[in-house]
């Protein structure tokens, strides 16, 4: 396990996983995947990841994951917009009153949606799903459903444990 994390930041989280045995690799290599090898964009990975935070009350996954967004090019209004914890009832009322003042781009709304669509009712709408997948095709749907589930599972396992944000990790030595 220590060699797995050898060249990552010492995060609380890391800590806290070698509790899960025989997980803590997969888990190590699932984030890595969703991270370093996807066709989904950056920028859309990560606005969709601190909505799962959002969504969850994961404020740690929030914490980071902000910074990971603003470094893949989400602008601040973005940022800001995706992280209104309570935008609406339903997701297309999330997304829409997420973007009263026009700072989601049409693709970063429609990830908002789809990840509120996967938390609230599992499984999105045909109309919705199809505007996602006409928007960034298949494959990056099948990616994004991915991230989403698995930060689903981050945040639950953060949240129960109770795991604190690093007050001392500067994240420009390791993002």
């Amino acid at each position: 396990y220590r060699t797995l994390l050898a060249n990552r930041p010492p995060l609380n989280l890391y800590r806290m996983l070698p509790r899960t045995g025989a997980l803590a690799r997969h888990f190590l290599a699932m984030g890595e995947a969703i991270r370093t090898r996807l066709s989904l964009s950056p920028s859309l990975r990560e606005i969709a990841i601190v909505r799962v935070g959002v969504r969850t009350g994961a404020d740690y996954e929030v914490h980071h994951h902000s910074v990971l967004a603003r470094k893949a090019g989400v602008s601040a209004a973005s940022l800001a917009a995706a992280a209104k914890p309570d935008i609406g009832a339903s997701p297309r009322e999330s997304a829409l009153a997420a973007d009263r003042e026009g700072a989601l781009a049409t693709d970063e709304a429609l990830v908002i949606r789809y990840v509120d669509a996967l938390i609230d009712t599992v499984r999105a709408d045909d109309a919705l799903f199809a505007q996602v997948e006409a928007m960034i095709g298949t494959d990056a749907v099948a990616e994004l459903t991915m991230v989403v589930g698995f930060y689903l599972l981050v945040s639950r396992f953060l949240t129960n444990f109770d795991i604190q944000i690093e007050g001392d990790l500067d994240h420009d030595e390791w993002v």
